[in-house]
């Protein structure tokens, strides 16, 4: 808020001891106390509102004025702050316009209006599209906070994706990341209530499971199978093993080592033995981790009929600190050696 609305009606700026002490508040001390102005009753035993400046907030003049709030001083004491700093902050009507009109924009929208005068979250807005005009469907809240557009754009894009080819389709999926080598996706004969056929069967060969999604979650690398919530990021190195002998590597990415192991040994005819497991702090960097790999070593030397499932991702045991290279380039440490 501005200074003089602050202070408005209060008898302007008074300074006390505890006032005097210039003291700051805030994860960054941001908020500096300035002085007092009014009280909570209208009698002289009220508790004290202390004015504070934050140096933040004061940065949006559109949104904060001059960066000026009232709180009492037990609050700022305990910690809670009166600024935009605060999670708990109460958003006037002007406030939610200009964030709303900020967001839209960044959108590609026009923020025309609210449903009703008094604003919340729930509050249904009016927005404007170029291409399919107003609609009024979004809440402040869907706006604000999960990005929610223009519904008939959203169809545009679904009628679009069901006029290209499925290995386009395909293709735009594989290139999230998000899924393995050897995935197999297909179109269903499911369709929308506008006759969309936007749905499609996902066969996962690293959990072995069939899952069905939208062609809008599957391009968001959402993927429908047991894997769904369980991000991969960790990356694995195994032996490939004949009476003691080295005669693969295999690498590869998993949310749950020990039982891809598992899996991969019932269907080998050779001892896949684990060795080391990798952490990433993220699935995009573990699956670049996995397509570096990839793209610089040769794969394949072990045969599908020898290993059905993963046989793509053996390599020579000399790429071994290749892998351990690549794995370490792209954020990955070692959490288990077996």
């Amino acid at each position: 808020m501005n200074f003089e609305e602050v202070v408005k009606e209060s008898g302007g700026l008074r300074q006390d001891e505890w006032s005097m002490l210039c003291l700051t508040f805030g994860e960054q001390d941001q908020l500096k106390v300035v002085g007092w102005s009014g009280r909570v009753t209208t009698n002289k035993y009220g508790h004290k509102f202390y004015i504070v400046y934050c140096s933040i907030c004061s940065k949006d003049a559109e949104l904060f004025g001059d960066g000026y709030f009232r709180s009492q001083k037990k609050h700022l004491v305990s910690g809670t702050v009166p600024c935009g700093c605060s999670y708990k902050y109460r958003w006037s009507k002007n406030q939610y316009s200009v964030l709303c009109r900020r967001r839209a924009e960044e959108m590609g929208f026009d923020f025309l209006d609210f449903s009703k005068e008094s604003v919340t979250l729930n509050t249904k807005i009016k927005l404007l599209c170029k291409d399919h005009g107003m609609w009024s469907s979004n809440t402040v809240g869907n706006l604000l906070h999960h990005s929610c557009g223009c519904p008939e754009c959203r169809l545009d894009k679904i009628r679009v994706a069901k006029k290209k080819p499925d290995d386009t389709m395909i293709s735009s999926f594989l290139s999230t990341g998000a899924f393995s080598e050897g995935t197999l996706f297909s179109r269903t004969k499911r369709k929308t209530k506008q006759g969309q056929g936007i749905y499609w069967e996902v066969l996962c060969p690293d959990c072995g499971t069939t899952g069905e999604s939208t062609s809008g979650n599957l391009q968001s690398g959402k993927r429908p199978c047991a894997c769904s919530g369980l991000p991969q990021r960790e990356a694995y190195i195994s032996y490939i093993m004949d009476n003691n002998q080295c005669l693969a590597i295999k690498f590869g990415v998993t949310n749950r080592a020990g039982g891809r192991n598992k899996e991969q040994n019932r269907g080998c005819v050779y001892d896949v033995v684990l060795k080391e497991v990798w952490e990433f702090p993220s699935t995009e960097k573990c699956r670049r981790a996995e397509k570096a790999c990839y793209n610089l070593l040769d794969r394949g030397i072990l045969l599908k009929d020898e290993m059905p499932d993963g046989y793509t991702e053996t390599t020579y045991p000399r790429n071994l600190d290749t892998i351990r290279y690549l794995y370490k380039k792209y954020g990955g440490i070692r959490t288990q050696k077996y």
